[in-house]
């Protein structure tokens, strides 16, 4: 199969041959699909990446009357997308950009959730790990979000109370809030309700 097959609509790529009986091809369809299928005998298997919508259908000749299975970008490999991606910009196409690609450096930074909260955001690629600390100086609630930098799928602890929390910490996320044009009453943020006096939580 040559480069020149399928010039007109759709826009042939290579073949790439993993033996005698067994290859499978590439093709521009537009400048935001990529239509990948293997080819041996008969039935055949091809996934079509949709990089303006982020999403990769999967199909074949023996579906269910066409049916198709959709996966979004999220759950599929990174190097895999960036590989097809490139093929796509060989074949002329012009996909939009792969957000959010995978950071090589391990970045810790403090970042103010408006007047209430701040939190503390940690990636750390060896582990391929985005961890986020959350500290809401009104509830005196501490909650974890981690994501995979791979997959972007995320889990959230349940919030517990500031009590569970050394004091050390506590002093760390209020220092970072102020320094971000924040403020909360130290006592109540330490030592809770008890030492607030009738005061507000949250200080103008």
């Amino acid at each position: 199969m040559s480069k020149a097959a399928g010039e007109g609509r759709h826009s042939m790529a290579h073949v790439e041959k993993f033996s005698p009986n067994y290859y499978y091809s590439l093709e521009k369809q537009d400048d935001y699909v990529l239509r990948v299928w293997l080819d041996s005998s008969y039935p055949y298997v091809y996934c079509k990446y949709d990089f303006l919508g982020r999403v990769m259908f999967v199909g074949g000749s023996s579906s269910d009357k066409g049916a198709t299975t959709a996966i979004p970008f999220s759950q599929l490999d990174t190097e895999a997308l960036e590989f097809f991606h490139a093929q796509l910009v060989k074949l002329g196409g012009k996909p939009p950009a792969l957000p959010d690609a995978l950071s090589k450096e391990t970045s810790e930074t403090w970042v103010r959730m408006g007047s209430k909260a701040i939190a503390h955001v940690g990636v750390y690629p060896e582990m391929q790990r985005k961890l986020t600390d959350i500290f809401n100086f009104e509830s005196r609630q501490h909650f974890m979000v981690t994501e995979s930098l791979k997959t972007h799928a995320e889990i959230t602890t349940q919030p517990v109370s500031f009590d569970s929390l050394s004091p050390a910490t506590l002093e760390k996320a209020l220092e970072e809030f102020t320094k971000a044009g924040g403020a909360a009453d130290k006592d109540f943020v330490l030592r809770g309700a008890a030492n607030l006096k009738g005061k507000s939580p949250l200080r103008d």
